[in-house]
């Protein structure tokens, strides 16, 4: 049982190394384009569903 000492340890640093804190990098955006994906265009979901999602806006 002399290697249960070392797989405990490894183990835990295993575990703890994920949770030591980074530097998280991050984008900064000045224009977003949109080429007609499904997220611009919700009529389709209207079509599909024959005309009951999302209500018909008033």
């Amino acid at each position: 049982m002399k290697s249960a000492p070392a797989l405990l340890t490894g183990l835990t640093v295993l575990l703890l190394v994920p949770a030591l804190p980074s530097e998280a990098a991050s984008l900064n955006f000045d224009r977003l384009y949109v080429f007609g994906d499904s997220l611009s265009d919700p009529g389709n979901l209207f079509d599909l569903s024959a005309g009951t999602f999302p209500p018909r806006p008033t």
